[in-house]
């Protein structure tokens, strides 16, 4: 079954968040197998890409798209639709 294509690595591989039932539902957050994400607070749509670490207490808003390399510690919010770009780290702060 091919939910986003292409991808870059083999799709069975992906840690899909939250149900589907055919081709046409849409997943509600995709995570890379090579990532490590502690916190159950991801927005609908979400993309986490490989090397990602975020902690418990982090949440991250709708449509956001995590780049590869990056850390996001407890207690960061990000808003809905932010990219945050690769190698970033997100310290303890209010809304990104």
């Amino acid at each position: 079954m091919r939910l986003f294509s292409p991808l870059a690595f083999p799709e069975e591989a992906v840690r899909w968040v939250g149900g589907f039932e055919d081709q046409e539902t849409r997943m509600t957050v995709m995570i890379h197998p090579m990532s490590d994400v502690q916190s159950p607070n991801l927005g609908e749509g979400t993309r986490i890409w490989q090397f990602v670490v975020i902690l418990p207490k982090a949440r991250i808003g709708r449509d956001c798209n995590i780049c590869a390399h990056c850390l996001i510690e407890n207690e960061v919010i990000i808003g809905d639709r932010v990219t945050v770009k690769s190698g970033m780290t997100k310290l303890i702060t209010p809304n990104a």
